[in-house]
């Protein structure tokens, strides 16, 4: 069984965000946040099993302060059993990293932090809303000398200003400059939303209804060219000896995230917080994304699975991971393996580098 915890709480709202997290972060509001969190894990009544894994995340989960996170920790202790070396992920941003932080929380049991970079771009980290390039760079050194050695970065793909090939160059002198990192995701922006469309709004807590900003079509690389500049990125990866396992996220030998390889496997989760979501005796779900209807713990979203969800969700995860196990060749699959989108390894059909990057338009035809 794996951990999930959500802190909505951000130091700023980024403008390609539409998560449930909130750029507010007056102390009186995360205390009472904080206070229905502990109270919503110790009420907790399901299964007790032990946890490999816990994930703090969405939005900036370091704007909790450490005796919040190690009391967290020490309330879900209570409730279950930490498996010897679980794996504990703290989200975090440049900024928050500082080294009596760092070394503080690792004393609280966290051994991994994830760092959000996005870009060393300082016109694109400007524009939507992030730190600049020197603030990443001090938190990297800061993290180099940590007693964490567990460290994953992200970046994104598609941002405003960011020119062509600036991805993968941005991303060779970061993984030369700090070998350290052991972890990577790529995300392609697209992934997160549309165009014009309106992102969540939480009209009780603050939240404002915000809207792509329509112009970063003038400012960023052309379709093809990000296609192209991923491939790159992927190959790169691979000679420093991160492998791809799942088609966002790279890791050294022996750190791909527990968490994430949990998920795709369908692994219990038991979920905390605004908005999170979780999944117990095949029954997956989400928590109230508005803060008065949480503090009244109710749910949004319930679904009691079937076995054929999770056959085809299963079908979906092992094509995003190791691969496909059962499969017939079919004419569709025949067309995608000749445009080389996907391919026969080690008797799995398996995506290509390039066939990432169309996965919703494969999955759409043959699963």
């Amino acid at each position: 069984m794996q951990g999930y915890i959500h802190i909505p709480f951000c130091e700023s709202k980024c403008k390609y965000c539409r998560f449930a997290s909130i750029w507010n972060t007056q102390r009186v509001q995360i205390e009472r946040y904080y206070k229905y969190l502990l109270k919503e894990i110790e009420s907790f009544s399901g299964k007790t099993e032990p946890l490999s894994t816990l994930y703090f995340w969405w939005g900036t989960p370091s704007t909790f302060s450490v005796e919040q996170i190690r009391w967290v920790i020490d309330i879900l202790k209570q409730k279950f059993w930490f498996q010897k070396g679980i794996e504990i992920t703290l989200e975090a941003t440049p900024s928050s990293i500082a080294p009596q932080y760092i070394d503080a929380v690792y004393c609280a049991w966290v051994n991994r932090i994830s760092m959000w970079v996005q870009t060393l771009n300082t016109k694109s980290l400007e524009e939507i809303g992030r730190w600049n390039k020197s603030d990443i760079y001090r938190a990297l050194e800061i993290l180099r000398e940590s007693q964490i050695k567990n460290i994953s970065i992200d970046f994104i793909i598609w941002l405003p200003y960011v020119e062509r090939w600036e991805v993968l160059q941005d991303i060779q002198k970061i993984t030369w400059d700090f070998p350290c990192i052991t972890h990577i995701s790529v995300y392609m922006l697209e992934e997160y939303y549309e165009p014009e469309e309106k992102f969540w709004d939480q009209s009780d807590s603050d939240y404002n209804s915000i809207t792509y900003p329509t112009d970063w079509k003038k400012i960023w690389i052309a379709e093809d060219e990000y296609e192209t500049e991923y491939v790159s990125v992927c190959k790169w990866l691979k000679k420093l000896w991160f492998e791809k396992y799942e088609i966002s996220n790279f890791a050294k030998p022996g750190y791909a995230c527990k968490h994430n390889t949990g998920y795709w496997n369908h692994s219990e989760i038991a979920a905390f917080g605004l908005a999170a979501s979780g999944y117990l005796d095949w029954m997956r779900y989400t928590n109230s994304d508005r803060f008065t209807d949480y503090y009244e713990w109710k749910n949004i979203f319930k679904e009691i699975l079937k076995q054929s969800d999770l056959d085809f969700e299963k079908k979906m995860f092992e094509l995003r991971t190791t691969g496909i196990i059962e499969f017939q060749i079919t004419p569709e699959i025949e067309t995608f393996i000749q445009k080389w989108y996907l391919m026969i390894q080690d008797e799995k059909l398996c995506l290509t580098d390039t066939g990432t990057l169309y996965l919703d338009y494969i999955l759409t035809d043959i699963i």
